[in-house]
């Protein structure tokens, strides 16, 4: 507990400040007590969310807006619900304070509207929340996405190191600047930024001791091993394919910063490279900045979300196989769809997080999906065991109903460098046989039944 010096006294009256720890039903809730006044505040809520420490934060914006409804405790909680996965209920929070005539609102509907795929409402949302200070840093981040994926360099770069000068001394700044200096070096026509050519691929998929499962591709005309892992917001090369490739690398080298093999997916790098040409078979994308640090171990780098969502994708865990094509949906004919699951994309910059929204139990709830680790649920929100092993609970995909094995575990620490913590994590003990296809143009994916059981069907 921390109690702060006591002040002087004032006309014959003691103020007095202190902190109370409250504890109830597995949630924290720290109360400021002023001159007999009980409330969290507006900044202790910012504070909570740029520290990363997003559950917390959760819990004094409900505990403000219980004891002070407007606008502005409508705003903080939307950017909490936000980072902790309850997209729906932030958008809701968004609208109402930009009803109220709060441009931080509008930058709130923008993220909203990005990770719906509207970039015409996104860009235009983010310019008018730009009228005011607070919420220049993630709007600028999402213009600098919307920008990227409307082949508009200049304007990314420009975005890119205004949201650097907005968060300096952060994980975010060095990433935004080696992101903008890495695109600066990009050479070609904008049209070709960030773009697929060639027809289809089909691929046969290496599976490392581990799990992780692996494809080779060719990074700037080098062949590599690359990792398919949609838990990471970013494609990584390690500093040794980099170097074999002749790729420069923008951003300095951090001694103390944190690789992926801690599995902190959602860890914005503080080194970018722009690489000309990435080839998957006979499909390539041209201009695309991957982050540069520590690879997993047994491969050179990491396929995540960012790359792989331009192009269609189906990827068979009992075959061991990845079809890829750039215009059609690839179709499998084997296999009947048991589910269609909706995804939402979060931008920040160059990064993308992927969410799935499946049904644990009764409640609807935000995951991420990690082909090659287990089921996970956050131990700190839902309680899936009394001691410390997994529990089985039930899960829905869509038609399908299973109990599924989860492992408690903290996932909050994928919020850390503005990401969103899950609160739950679909793994290889449901997915393992499975054949998962992604449609960019709808942002679904199509989950076919699975070769193998992989988890027990409800009776």
């Amino acid at each position: 507990m921390n109690i702060p010096p006591r002040g002087g006294r004032e006309n014959g009256a003691l103020s007095i400040a202190v902190v109370i720890c409250l504890a109830f039903a597995g949630c924290r809730l720290e109360l400021a007590v002023d001159a007999g006044t009980l409330a969290p505040s507006i900044n202790e809520v910012r504070t909570l969310l740029e520290q990363d420490r997003v559950r917390l934060a959760l819990d004094r914006a409900v505990a403000l807006e219980d004891l002070y409804r407007g606008p502005q405790a409508d705003l903080v909680l939307g950017w909490a619900l936000w980072r902790n996965g309850h997209l729906r209920e932030a958008e809701a929070r968004f609208r109402r304070a930009a009803g109220s005539g709060l441009d931080e609102g509008q930058v709130g509907m923008a993220a909203v509207r990005a990770s719906a795929g509207d970039w015409q409402a996104a860009g235009e949302l983010a310019t008018s929340g730009l009228a005011t200070a607070e919420p220049a840093g993630p709007a600028h981040a999402l213009l600098a996405s919307v920008a990227w994926r409307r082949g508009d360099r200049e304007t990314a770069v420009r975005e890119l190191r205004a949201w650097s000068d907005v968060a300096t001394g952060t994980a975010r700044a060095r990433a935004a600047e080696a992101m903008a200096t890495a695109l600066e070096r990009l050479e070609g026509p904008m049209h070709e930024m960030h773009e697929w050519s060639g027809e289809s691929a089909d691929l046969l998929l290496v599976e490392l001791d581990d799990g992780t499962l692996a494809v080779e591709a060719k990074v700037g005309g080098v062949t590599a091993l690359l990792a398919v892992d949609l838990t990471f917001r970013q494609s990584l090369i390690s500093e040794r394919l980099a170097a074999s490739a002749g790729l420069a690398v923008a951003g300095a080298p951090s001694p103390a910063s944190r690789g992926p093999s801690a599995r902190w997916p959602a860890i914005l790098a503080p080194r970018q490279s722009a690489c000309p040409r990435l080839e998957l078979g006979g499909l390539a994308l041209s201009n695309v900045v991957l982050a540069v640090g520590e690879a997993p171990a047994g491969v050179d780098g990491v396929l995540a979300i960012d790359v792989l969502g331009g192009v269609h994708w189906s990827l068979d865990t009992g075959a061991r196989s990845i079809a890829l094509a750039r215009r059609d949906a690839v179709e499998r004919t084997s296999a009947h769809p048991v589910a269609w699951l909706q995804a939402r994309l979060v931008h920040e910059g160059l990064a993308v997080q992927m969410l799935l929204f499946p049904r644990v139990e009764d409640r609807v709830v935000a995951a991420g999906l990690d082909l090659a680790g287990g089921s996970r649920l956050d131990s700190d929100l839902l309680p899936v065991s009394a001691g410390s092993g997994a529990a089985p609970t039930r899960v829905q995909l869509g038609g399908w109903r299973g109990e599924v094995l989860w492992r408690p575990a903290s996932l909050n620490g994928w919020a850390i460098d503005g990401g969103v913590a899950p609160t739950a994590v679909l793994g290889s003990n449901l997915l393992g046989g499975w054949r998962l296809s992604w449609y960019p143009e709808s942002a679904q994916i199509r989950i076919d039944e699975p070769t193998r059981s992989a988890a027990r069907p409800l009776q």
